[in-house]
């Protein structure tokens, strides 16, 4: 499994600008990805690739015509299509995707190998939880020193900096923590918040779809890029966001429920102001969601 493992990593740390065309490894990649499915814990998927990799060829070398019988006739080509294939699963399979960034959040999430950085940052800790941020943040500064790389304390001295209304400096520790671990769900959230309290929409909006992409199953991700395109009033993607936002906090029993519920009303009457609840209506339908009215 380490030989699938490691192009995936690499992979993860750009999003694709474009869709990538049904070539045969794309095809492989579809397919495996479909095997996959949406395993309750994200390991599980990698598990299950090993076995859905080689039904996908088998599936493809079934169906395909010529061109992939000449490319799958040799070892090469075998080998290079399953590569690639392999490569695209990042990009393409929400669910491989899902878990190798859960294996990297683990790592890069963790306390600090350096003994005198862990204590710092467990002195900043126990201050920020009574919102003491700027007693917290010397702590964190002091663990960042002792060890660069320790992102957690990246974070929270973000937080400490935001908290004070220190945006510039909030940005700039985002900015570091990302450069350790660019698939940071804290980062890359609230990165996102201090770009909106900058008025920087488009930048707020990226940072809202680079966590959509790097953590499919977090709401958070299509909440706040939902409520973006509803502010440029962009009907629809503002309802592919939101119902997808909404369907993620239903199954999760999630506690933000109610906002999305609120934002979802503000949607709705927007869209009714401009005669377009059919739209609503029937695009809800296809998440499944039942609306009243």
């Amino acid at each position: 499994m380490k030989k699938l493992l490691t192009p995936l990593l690499g992979l993860l740390l750009t999003v694709p600008a474009m869709a990538q065309q049904a070539t045969l490894p794309q095809r492989l990649a579809d397919k495996a990805c479909d095997c996959i499915g949406q395993p309750a814990v994200p390991d599980s998927a990698l598990t299950r690739l090993e076995k859905c990799l080689p039904q996908a060829f088998a599936s493809v070398v079934k169906e395909g015509g010529g061109a992939d019988a000449k490319v799958m006739n040799t070892v090469e080509g075998i080998r290079g299509s399953m590569r690639q294939a392999q490569e695209l699963l990042g990009q393409s399979c929400p669910a491989v995707r899902n878990a190798v960034v859960q294996q990297k959040q683990t790592k890069f999430y963790a306390t600090s190998s350096v003994a005198s950085a862990a204590v710092a940052y467990q002195a900043g800790s126990d201050l920020l939880v009574k919102k003491q941020y700027a007693a917290a943040l010397p702590h964190f500064l002091t663990a960042i020193k002792r060890d660069p790389q320790f992102v957690k304390a990246l974070d929270d001295a973000a937080v400490c900096y935001r908290q004070t209304k220190d945006l510039k400096k909030a940005e700039a520790y985002y900015e570091k923590s990302l450069s350790v671990f660019p698939e940071g769900n804290l980062a890359l959230l609230n990165m996102a918040v201090v770009k909106t309290l900058q008025h920087k929409d488009d930048d707020a909006r990226t940072y809202y779809e680079k966590l959509r992409f790097f953590h499919p199953y977090d709401p958070e991700g299509y909440f706040g890029a939902g409520k973006m395109a509803l502010l440029r009033r962009d009907f629809p993607q503002a309802m592919q966001n939101l119902f997808s936002a909404h369907r993620l906090y239903v199954e999760q029993e999630s506690p933000y429920l109610s906002d999305s519920n609120r934002l979802l009303t503000v949607l709705y009457s927007a869209m009714k102001e401009q005669n377009q609840l059919d739209l609503f209506r029937s695009t809800a339908k296809e998440y499944n969601l039942n609306i009243s009215e």
